[in-house]
């Protein structure tokens, strides 16, 4: 695997792409007028002795009209994620900007639980049927700097467009990375670390933060705990051949596989009456039948039984500053 030593310690920010999935906590909505897009507040949990976990605002398109309480529920959401700007648009309500720690825009979100009163909950502690101190899984593509062979170690720092800063002008979303590569059996023959100003793509956790020398709240720099990675190159040079367009390809007809579930219309319909079959009389040719009632999925219900989560933040998350130990 090409690995190197070269060190480059000046942050070169290059065009790249980042993505978080979580377990988080939303709420606090706040419209943007004349749109259909949202502010929340999120909480995501880091799970390090310098800090348990990171309160941002992140902006949604709400095309689906969810209904996000003001009260925090736990959804399941990839998103991108930036270090916070000072200058970004977050319309806070009651909390300072300096608050937040990062920026994103939501890509996908799925509600896990009703919304909870968590000031009231902190009090003995957050009682959830899903356990939310789960790490963030990241992937990153982009090119690789700082790479430290000996220390199992390199640098992404990646520019890309957030809508948060879409009004700021000189302003770019930065995405500031240290990589870590953990000691592994499977690494027989050395860590896989990249050669420097190399295109990669990795995925792995988010695991701690590294805060500005001067500050034990501002972010300087996420870590992650590299778990995969690929090697793809050197940047590439301008081209200006011209391809073939294979999108255009005639449609191919799907496959006529065995699956585990289905997912047609009726694959939610599982609790309803069976429907007697009718059949229509001469008088009844012209009648038509009323449309069977299906069920109306409701709220998933949050557990608390012996089997629920009991996992709290510290402190109340929405004031919150992440907490050096």
């Amino acid at each position: 695997m090409p690995s190197s030593s070269v060190t480059d310690s000046t942050p070169v920010h290059d065009a790249g792409m980042i993505s978080l999935t979580a377990i988080a906590a939303l709420g606090n909505p706040r419209a943007i007028p004349k749109s259909k897009t949202i502010v929340l507040d999120a909480q995501i949990y880091i799970g390090s002795s310098a800090c348990e976990s990171l309160l941002g605002a992140l902006r949604y398109f709400n095309a689906r009209d969810l209904h996000f309480s003001e009260s925090a529920g736990l959804y399941l959401i990839n998103t991108t994620i930036f270090r916070m700007e000072i200058t970004a648009d977050i319309v806070p309500t009651t909390l300072p900007a300096d608050d937040y720690s990062f920026i994103g825009d939501i890509n996908w979100v799925v509600p896990l639980n009703a919304p909870q009163d968590f000031y009231n909950a902190n009090k003995t502690g957050n009682t959830f049927s899903i356990d939310p101190c789960q790490r963030a899984l990241v992937h990153v593509s982009g090119i690789a700097t700082n790479c430290q062979k000996d220390q199992g170690s390199f640098d992404v720092d990646l520019e890309h467009y957030v809508s948060a800063l879409k009004d700021t002008k000189h302003v770019k979303a930065f995405a500031p990375l240290t990589c870590v590569i953990l000691d592994s059996p499977r690494y027989k023959n050395g860590k896989p670390v990249p050669y420097n100003r190399r295109y990669i793509s990795a995925c792995g956790f988010l695991t701690d933060i590294i805060f500005k020398p001067s500050s034990d709240v501002i972010v300087d720099r996420f870590q992650i705990t590299v778990d995969d990675i690929t090697f793809m190159g050197q940047p590439p040079q301008i081209n200006n051949s011209i391809h073939a367009n294979t999108l255009d390809a005639p449609a191919k007809t799907p496959r006529n596989t065995r699956n585990l579930i289905s997912y047609g219309h009726q694959s939610h319909t599982t609790n309803a009456p069976p429907i007697t079959p009718v059949t229509p009389m001469p008088t009844q040719t012209t009648a038509k039948r009323p449309l069977a009632d299906a069920p109306i999925a409701g709220p998933v219900a949050t557990g608390t039984g012996s089997r629920a989560c009991r996992c709290g933040f510290a402190g109340d998350p929405w004031v919150q500053k992440p907490v050096r130990v």
